[in-house]
């Protein structure tokens, strides 16, 4: 029998707006960091991420920005950083690409809650998780003062819900089991002078 009660409903109609949400945010993000835009009549984002080009692409960029504020890691034993020596072909270079993302969210700091598998993306799995991985990306960058934009606060016109609606989805967001990071830094506006670190890295 179908729960056909308000409050089915009302869940039913938050999960949507949750995922509208996840999804637009994402493609904005992505476009930000990647200085393009990504049409949305063209491929939702599972399809739009499922070869792992555009991951492999943001891991590039965030891995080189965090090569200019981390010294140390200039020195490490491995030349190629996260992303190997790129020979993976064929049906196995999309799993390459998204290891590549992964490794540098890994390096970056973000731990497995925070992760998804590359099964995920490649087959299409899961692609919410998807997006608050790359979520928990940008809120972690900003936190070592890497300059990409705000996950958050990336403009979302073309997703109308109410203003307290995305309050909520934020907070859902935040909790426990979406992501075990700070909310301390989850609003800053991209647009925000970022204060320079006594510290860069530690």
């Amino acid at each position: 029998m179908i729960d056909s009660s308000p409050s089915s409903s009302a869940e039913s109609s938050f999960r949507e707006l949750d995922q509208a949400f996840l999804q637009t945010q994402t493609r904005i993000w992505l476009g930000e960091v990647l200085n393009t835009r990504f049409d949305q009549d063209n491929l939702n984002i599972s399809e739009l991420l499922q070869d792992g080009e555009i991951l492999f692409e943001v891991s590039k960029t965030v891995w080189n920005l965090l090569l200019t504020k981390c010294m140390e890691l200039r020195h490490l034993k491995h030349k190629y950083g996260p992303f190997g020596s790129k020979t993976s072909s064929g049906r196995y270079k999309p799993y390459s690409n998204v290891d590549s993302f992964l490794k540098t969210c890994k390096i970056l700091g973000l731990s497995g809650i925070d992760l998804f598998s590359p099964s995920d993306v490649v087959e299409k799995r899961d692609v919410r998780k998807v997006c608050i991985c790359i979520r928990a990306l940008s809120k972690k960058a900003r936190s070592k003062h890497l300059c990409v934009p705000d996950f958050d606060v990336v403009i979302c016109s073309s997703v109308a819900m109410p203003t307290d609606m995305v309050g909520v989805i934020r907070k859902s967001l935040e909790s426990p089991q979406c992501s075990t990071l700070s909310s301390s830094s989850s609003f800053i506006s991209r647009n925000t002078p970022l204060k320079k670190p006594e510290q860069v890295c530690r």
